[in-house]
């Protein structure tokens, strides 16, 4: 071979290799004596098709990008617990547990002793045997109710949207942010995208505010104790003492309003839903382009819809208290005969302009 071609074919070889870097880490022989890449091992040059590459997965970019999993003895202990009660075999001894666990019962009891303490088992102390605890039948209502939240609200977004022809959420407060959990688009040409586990800032939005509102002082003191009030535009909240106005006016009225207060251009009306004890658990909202909600009676009849919206909603969840929708003086739209509903709010709503 020439030394020309030799040239060529080597900068040939380390196009190869770079291009193959890029997707993990590569070993190769460039042959002929040169070192390999790396220092790794290398294997035979195969001069027919270029280096011979050998990858290491481990060390791959695309591996490092896998989740790690953890593991905690002391976790699985407790798990492998809960999950001897079944059916059949709602109570059980210590020998019992002992037994389908394999712990010693040293080991056992004290573990034992630890989750009655948390609540996730009790004792009878006549027979000795252990059983499911409360706290366990309290943290699987809270998982049902957002599962029952997801499924008995989809078809309320539905018709939300359909009715408003604009975009419907269905969100809950996660820590200081609030969460889409369900939504259905709207059909116009011109909506708002959104996504389904979308996180945002609760002080911020309708949906948000309509959650906070329902806030005792004391967890409302902590939420802005932990929150700092970042403006996204020109119409954030960003005092405190301005929201809480915000939110207690909110309460009074039923429904909430985003006055472009997280993207300019957007608007968004949103109304409480609560379950059978009354306790807000989400919201519903409407999200449009600002210029489709700045006639007073398109707003009053959008605010009208919505919080009929999260009255079904509550009324599906198991909620007897309610509201009336009322027609606002300033030009809402009539509601239609027999659309009064049960409201989810404290009050009742007088729709206003969205301005």
């Amino acid at each position: 071979m020439s030394p020309g071609a030799q040239i060529i074919e080597q900068r040939f070889r380390i196009l190869q290799v770079r291009q193959l870097e890029a997707f993990g880490e590569p070993v190769v022989d460039f042959g002929d004596g040169e070192s390999a890449v790396r220092g790794r091992p290398v294997s035979h040059l195969d001069r027919s098709y270029g280096p011979s590459i050998k990858f290491h997965p481990e060390e791959s970019r695309f591996h490092k990008m896998k989740p790690k999993t953890y593991t905690s003895q002391l976790l699985d202990r407790v798990v492998a617990i809960l999950a001897c009660f079944e059916e059949g075999e709602i109570e059980l001894r210590l020998t019992d547990l002992a037994r389908k666990t394999t712990l010693h019962k040293s080991t056992l009891y004290r573990l034992l002793e630890a989750m009655r303490a948390h609540g996730l088992l009790g004792l009878d102390e006549a027979s000795g045997r252990y059983h499911l605890g409360l706290r366990l039948f309290e943290l699987g209502t809270i998982a049902m109710r957002r599962r029952n939240l997801d499924r008995l609200g989809q078809p309320v977004l539905q018709t939300l949207a359909e009715e408003t022809e604009e975009t419907a959420h269905l969100c809950i407060l996660d820590g200081s942010d609030i969460v889409a959990i369900a939504k259905v688009e709207s059909r116009s040409a011109l909506h708002i995208n959104s996504a389904t586990g979308y996180r945002t800032s609760a002080y911020s939005t309708a949906v948000g505010k309509a959650i906070l509102a329902d806030l005792t002082s004391e967890a409302l003191d902590a939420y802005l104790a932990k929150t700092p009030l970042v403006p996204f535009t020109r119409n954030t909240i960003t005092s405190a003492a301005k929201l809480r106005a915000e939110l207690k006016t909110i309460g009074e009225q039923g429904y909430s309003v985003d006055h472009e207060e997280r993207e300019e251009g957007v608007r968004c009306v949103a109304a409480p839903v609560r379950d059978h004890s009354g306790r807000t658990v989400a919201a519903i909202s409407i999200l449009a382009p600002s210029i489709r909600l700045t006639s007073r009676k398109r707003a009053a009849e959008v605010t009208r819809i919505t919080i009929e919206a999260a009255a079904a909603l509550s009324s599906r969840l198991g909620y007897q208290g309610g509201i009336e929708v009322l027609n606002s003086r300033r030009g809402a739209a009539p509601a239609r005969s027999g659309s009064r509903r049960q409201s989810s709010g404290t009050s009742a709503a007088r729709p206003t302009r969205i301005s």
